[in-house]
């Protein structure tokens, strides 16, 4: 009996010594500027302190950043964070943004921490002010677009046409060649309309309707999720959200000076407790605020497109290479079954029956990171057991191009896409509430930003069309289960930044973002409380609300 605790205490032990020393290296490594070769006030030496969860909302993305905006202006900026599906897309943003120097550098001086947050959170509020300057972009398609070329399919009367197969098809090969989306169209889909034999242009120009129809609708009705291309090339999605990342990151040929007195003149205390509605609004000499940073993002857009392969691209750098991270994607491994997911995405291109189910014993739950990260995944110092956990996969260090082409192409706006001959990717929708992975990459504080309410059926809902039995997907996702992962989850956050985001139309981003940036903040934590930059008014001590608390702690 004694040997056998005697061994289990000694394998914790080294699991906690390996996180902890690999906590520690990387964040020594990682927690000075390599841009300017300055010391950044920004990140805290040692292991992570404050990290946050984001849960993936899809094209809702804008409330990511207005809910870390005010996190980082009242508690500082986050120094881990994980995430998956449009988390990835936030992930990658946020992570561009710390490798800016002009936040560090104010006038002709070096920032405080205090002033460098500032700063930090008002590129995260300028967010929505970066698609308002680009209108109709791809870039701006590459992130809303696909609500945006819904409301467009309607307002062309497509919903009307579905029954006229001619004129549908003719109408959307016109929709899909408009300037701001033809080159984020998958080549599939125009390959499906343009279908020579008659009875199968028939049914794909009714399939790539309702593709566009359906999308935001987050449907697991039927097995075409899996096996339908999507609209959008993902891999062409990834690079429009290169030049995004390049931006935020200070990169040529952004005007930096520009930019860093932007900054200087907009991220004043008054910037603190108001959104981009607000800052944008504010006066600086002949212009504002907002005119003067979509003249700096047209400017950059300009000399960008005049010769894009003459400058670098975030695109092209590893995960985690500023902070500790780890994103998320559903892996379908195997070689038996990656085959089959091509044979059954062939039969359904000829409108045969098809359909994937693995089953749970043949679905993991993968994580992408740095080195360092993956490690600590792997080593679990915590000890999580709950099913999830049990499910992880180390994916181990690629690209943000690799895992921006994958991580959001979830099912519904991607076939499940084939990595290589053993693993297949369906989307990140696997962990919506990434708190655990965080706590064993050595994260203090974890906050959680999610939206209050019952667990999507959409997860839920694909794990059931993959062969997830009732039981094991309760043991993933009920909130009545105090051992599912989801309730593990919750726990073991340090508090949830608790929004509303579902409640708005799909194109109400600024009421959305509104809302995210003024959201409930559900902590006992009295960290969050002492020793802040400001203490935030919306912070709530106790509650129980559904989706944001452990409701199992209450009975």
């Amino acid at each position: 009996m004694w040997g056998g605790s005697l061994a289990f205490v000694l394998r914790y032990v080294l699991r906690v010594t390996l996180v902890t020393s690999l906590a520690f290296t990387w964040a020594c490594k990682t927690t000075t500027a390599e841009l300017s070769g300055e010391e950044t006030p920004l990140l805290v030496s040692g292991k992570p302190q404050m990290c946050a969860a984001v849960r993936g909302n899809g094209h809702y993305i804008v409330t990511h950043f207005a809910s870390l905006a005010r996190i980082t202006e009242h508690f500082g900026p986050v120094d881990g964070i994980a995430g998956g599906s449009s988390g990835s897309i936030t992930a990658f943003v946020y992570e561009s943004m710390l490798k800016n120097p002009v936040l560090r550098q104010c006038g002709s001086r070096p920032c405080t921490k205090d002033e460098a947050s500032l700063r930090l959170a008002l590129l995260l509020k300028s967010f929505i002010g970066y698609f308002d300057a680009l209108g109709k972009s791809s870039e701006a398609v590459a992130v809303y677009g696909m609500s945006e070329l819904r409301e467009r399919a309607m307002r062309q009367g497509l919903g009307q046409s579905v029954a006229e197969t001619g004129e549908l098809r003719e109408k959307l090969l016109g929709l899909l060649s408009s300037d701001d989306v033809a080159d984020l169209v998958n080549p599939e889909i125009l390959e499906m309309l343009n279908e020579n034999d008659p009875v199968l242009a028939v049914r794909n120009a009714q399939e790539v309707y309702e593709a566009i129809a359906l999308f935001g609708k987050f449907t697991t009705e039927n097995q075409k999720i899996f096996l339908r291309p999507g609209i959008f090339d993902f891999k062409a999605v990834a690079k429009k959200l290169g030049r995004i990342g390049s931006f935020y990151a200070g990169y040529e040929p952004i005007d930096r000076d520009a930019l860093r007195g932007w900054l200087d003149q907009c991220a004043d205390g008054d910037s603190r407790e108001s959104y981009w509605d607000v800052v944008a609004k504010k006066s600086i000499g002949s212009t504002t605020c907002g005119e003067e940073f979509s003249r700096i993002v047209l400017d950059y857009r300009e000399k960008l497109l005049a010769n894009e392969a003459g400058f670098p691209s975030r695109i092209n750098e590893p995960v985690g290479s500023v902070i500790p991270m780890l994103i998320s994607t559903s892996i379908i491994h195997g070689s038996r079954h990656v085959s089959e997911i091509k044979e059954q995405q062939a039969r359904y291109l000829k409108n045969l029956s098809a359909q994937i189910s693995p089953g749970l014993a043949n679905l993991r739950f993968g994580y992408w990171g740095n080195s360092q990260s993956v490690a600590a995944l792997d080593a679990n110092a915590p000890g999580y057991g709950d099913l999830r956990t049990k499910k992880r996969l180390n994916l181990g260090t690629t690209s943000w191009e690799k895992i921006l082409s994958l991580s959001p192409a979830e099912p519904g706006l991607a076939k499940i896409q084939v990595i290589n001959e053993e693993l297949a990717s369906a989307g990140g929708w696997s962990d919506l509430s990434p708190t655990q992975v965080l706590d064993m990459l050595g994260c203090e504080r974890v906050i959680y930003v999610t939206r209050r309410g019952e667990e999507t059926p959409f997860a839920s809902g694909i794990a059931s069309l993959l062969g997830v039995s009732n039981e094991e997907i309760r043991d993933l996702y009920s909130l009545d289960n105090p051992e599912s992962s989801f309730s593990v989850s919750l726990r073991r956050a340090s508090g949830v930044w608790c929004t509303d985001w579902n409640r708005f139309k799909d194109t109400e981003f600024l009421p959305m973002a509104l809302e995210s940036y003024r959201a409930d903040f559900l902590t006992a934590d009295e960290s969050f409380s002492r020793n802040v930059l400001k203490p935030y008014g919306g912070l709530v001590q106790s509650g129980e609300i559904k989706g944001c608390s452990d409701m199992t702690a209450h009975r």
